[in-house]
């Protein structure tokens, strides 16, 4: 655990009033905070290498101004530093969900503070859940004064952090993305100062933790001073349309080489009736592909949504052990065994291994979470016992341990 659980118990007593309600202010709650600078300032510079290697986007006179983070940058103080005389103006980064790639451990905590949450509610919610990241020193928002259709928890590292709010009755969403089942939703207007009247205004430090409600309006304001924090939006009620969309793409590989319509440009209308034989090609490979594996699809998306708690993105794998078979076993997460025909996929966490070693079935069906065992006794349980099942075994234990739903001692 990181958090003790007294003080889990104790965020949540203070939060459940709020919760649903209106936005609230935690002060720190924890005594170790949800991430650290140094953890923040990782993230960061692993954001910018990826940035400047064209694998994220970026705004390129940042690149080519030298103003991201960069390695030698021994703490954010140094990065904001050097950014007063290179980069005087706004710098505003949004890092949307996928920040435990960098570090599952972050996670990990989001999961142990959020399981109050999620027996309240009583089950996992609908559209998911992300960690994000904000960051930066900015006159405000560049969405302006905007709403979101999830419930929030922030982690403020860098304070102070400013935030305004508004009930939802206050503006009207002129502008939704996407616009069926929108997350995101803008009045149009970022000049909050003629609203200060009628605001919630929070003022957070380091460590502390700021919860908002979905539809309550925002913006977050910034502009002396550098504030960072790690937010966690939560979709409790939203369209289960999400995750069977992300099932289909997941099945869909469209094979076909370019091709030209080759069309009657003087009788378009009667073109129009008749679908062109290569865009029926890849129709049937759409209903082929859909009809054999869109079952084995949606059952393992299911199991790697369960596994995650209901998080859209996996933890990045933690280093292997290199060896299991004198170790003992304690499950910490979900673990779930999902039958491919001559295959099967061990999820967990939302990541999976597969195996043809069929025999782990009974194995894998033991691991539930809080359960301990050692690798001999669960060897003892293989359906089938020689050298190879045994072997696969041991590889699989060590994949669970790298997804971080077993503890290996």
């Amino acid at each position: 655990m990181y958090f003790a659980q007294q003080e889990v118990d104790a965020f949540w007593e203070q939060l459940t009033p709020s919760w649903n309600t209106r936005p609230a202010l935690i002060k720190n709650p924890f005594k170790k905070p949800f991430l650290a600078e140094a953890e923040f300032l990782a993230f960061l510079q692993i954001w910018a290498q990826e940035a400047r290697d064209g694998k994220r986007p970026s705004d390129v006179q940042l690149i080519d101004a030298d103003a991201l983070p960069r390695p030698h940058d021994e703490s954010l103080a140094a990065f904001e530093k050097r950014m007063s005389s290179s980069w005087p103006q706004d710098w505003y980064l949004y890092i949307p969900d996928g920040i435990q790639r960098y570090d599952g451990s972050v996670w990990e905590r989001a999961v142990e503070l959020l399981l109050p949450a999620l027996r309240l509610h009583g089950g996992l919610p609908s559209g998911g859940m992300m960690l994000d990241l904000f960051y930066g020193k900015y006159s405000s928002t560049p969405t302006g004064i905007h709403l979101d259709s999830s419930d929030n928890l922030a982690f403020v590292v860098r304070g102070p952090k400013r935030l305004l709010f508004w009930s939802p009755e206050l503006f009207t969403a002129k502008f939704a993305s996407p616009p069926v089942n929108p997350s995101h939703q803008q009045s149009l207007t970022g000049r909050f100062n003629d609203y200060l009247d009628t605001a919630t205004v929070i003022e957070a430090d380091a460590g502390d933790v700021i919860y908002w409600p979905k539809e309550w309006w925002h913006i977050g304001v910034s502009p002396e001073q550098w504030s960072g924090m790690v937010s966690l939006p939560m979709w409790w009620s939203a369209n289960p349309s999400k995750l069977a969309k992300a099932m289909l793409a997941s099945i869909l590989d469209l094979q076909g080489e370019s091709r030209l319509y080759e069309v009657n440009l003087d009788d378009l209308a009667a073109v129009a009736r008749e679908v062109p034989e290569s865009l029926n090609d890849m129709v049937a490979q759409v209903k082929v592909q859909v009809n054999r594996k869109f079952d084995v699809a949606a059952r393992l998306a299911w199991a790697k949504f369960v596994t995650t708690y209901g998080f859209s993105t996996p933890p990045s794998p933690r280093p292997a052990p290199p060896g299991t078979n004198g170790g003992r076993v304690r499950v910490v997460h979900p673990v779930v065994a999902v039958d491919l025909g001559k295959a099967v996929a061990v999820v967990a966490c939302g990541q999976q291994t597969v195996t043809r070693c069929m025999e782990v079935m009974p194995v894998v069906n033991r691991l539930r979470v809080g359960s301990e065992h050692t690798v001999e006794s669960l060897q003892g349980h293989l359906s089938y016992v020689d050298e190879g099942s045994k072997a696969e075994l041991a590889r699989i234990v060590s994949e669970l341990h790298a997804f971080r739903a077993l503890e290996l001692t």
